[in-house]
């Protein structure tokens, strides 16, 4: 038995041995794996300060984003105001044509009044001067015979003035007689 014993201790050993070998393969593929996890880890602590640096960035871009937002807020609200000014800009346009519209209608009325006025002034005026005609006819003709009759009278008075000369001759030579 001693040999089965030394066979199996031998086996036993060897079988040891195996597994030594074994477990030292086995170790030293942990510690190529410890020293590649240590490379990940150190790759993953990059990668975290990376990520780090992404997500202050981002934290950046965000506040960015708010103030472009505020902004935008802010310029939407401009624009609002804009729109009511433009609206209220339609509005007087709006009435001003309004108004341009009803001012020229008036003035066209104003228009075909004074035209009409017009019209009816020189019809008057015609018809002043018809009559005007007709009375400054009869007035040349009256003239001319009040005319003719002074001329007349004129000569009258000249013969007149020479009967009254003669007689006041006469008077003078009768005083003188007389005296």
């Amino acid at each position: 038995m001693d040999e089965k014993m030394m066979q199996m201790l031998s086996q036993l050993i060897e079988g040891q041995n195996e597994t030594n070998k074994q477990l030292s393969e086995l170790t030293n593929r942990v510690g190529g794996l410890e020293s590649k996890v240590v490379g990940f880890e150190s790759k993953v602590v990059g990668f975290e300060s990376k990520l780090e640096g992404f997500e202050t960035k981002l934290e950046g871009f965000e506040s960015k984003l708010e103030g472009f937002e505020t902004k935008l807020e802010g310029f939407e609200t401009k624009l609002e105001g804009f729109e009511s000014k433009v609206e209220g800009l339609e509005l007087k346009v709006d009435r001003t044509m309004l108004f341009m519209e009803e001012t020229q209608t008036n003035i066209k009325i104003i228009g075909e009044g004074i035209v009409a006025f017009r019209q009816q002034v020189d019809r008057q005026f015609d018809h002043v001067h018809t009559i005007l005609s007709e009375k400054t006819d009869l007035l040349e003709t009256v003239i001319k015979a009040h005319s003719s009759e002074v001329n007349k009278l004129k000569d009258e008075s000249k013969h007149i003035q020479g009967i009254i000369g003669e007689h006041e001759v006469s008077i003078r030579i009768l005083k003188a007689s007389n005296s």
